[in-house]
């Protein structure tokens, strides 16, 4: 379940104080925020709230990613917000390079960078996914080869992180923006998820996303 933010706003052009043009502004996606569920709602093992940037805008706190999700989320199970603060965590957000970590390939494929954070549930079935989020302009073309992109740079933000000496997640996500201009999520973006294995290979996971209720 995905929520995006957009810039929505409109440039006024002024002389002498009167208004003599008004321009719309490009719709874009700057960030996105959500909730990863794992299990059923009657049996729900993990969570992942989490909310990243495309933009090195600063990594955000608990307190308002769970702002964000909860009118968001109020019409569906109650069961997807039943927890406290103590049960999850969100932290090592980085900023990833504007090739995202495939060199002349990321180039080519025109990558524009993005960032990436950790959500760990602490429960009693613990887990940390790796959760990034990337802006491309590859629109219309790059649309068929999204997966495997996505593939390619959730696998280096896991080298980065590695590096780092932190430990390794359990799941990763990959949130690419792969048509900035498009004006509806679903038309913006491709989501895909994986389990982490312990030598680092991903298994993609099967899963459904479900649009925010207003």
């Amino acid at each position: 379940m995905i929520g995006t933010l957009a810039d929505t706003s409109v440039a006024e052009v002024r002389l002498n104080g009167v208004l003599v043009e008004t321009n719309a502004e490009l719709r874009q996606i700057y960030g996105v925020h959500g909730l990863f569920l794992l299990g059923q709602d009657s049996d729900i093992k993990m969570r992942f709230p989490f909310e990243v940037s495309i933009v090195p805008w600063g990594s955000s706190d608990k307190s308002s990613v769970a702002r964000r999700l909860e009118p968001w989320v109020k019409k569906r199970p109650a069961a997807w917000l039943d927890y406290t603060d103590k049960d999850w965590s969100f932290d090592h957000c980085s900023v990833r390079p504007p090739d995202l970590g495939l060199g002349l390939l990321g180039k080519a494929l025109r990558l524009r960078g993005g960032t990436s954070c950790i959500s760990s549930w602490h429960g009693r079935e613990a887990g940390r996914m790796l959760i990034g989020a990337a802006v491309a302009n590859g629109d219309p073309w790059m649309r068929p080869f999204s997966r495997w992109i996505c593939r390619a740079i959730t696998q280096a933000s896991l080298r980065q992180l590695a590096a780092t000496g932190a430990a390794r997640p359990t799941h990763a996500a990959c949130i690419l923006v792969d048509r900035p201009a498009a004006r509806s999520a679903r038309k913006s973006l491709v989501v895909d998820a994986y389990v982490v294995a312990e030598d680092g290979a991903l298994g993609r996971m099967d899963f459904s996303l479900l649009p925010p209720t207003p």
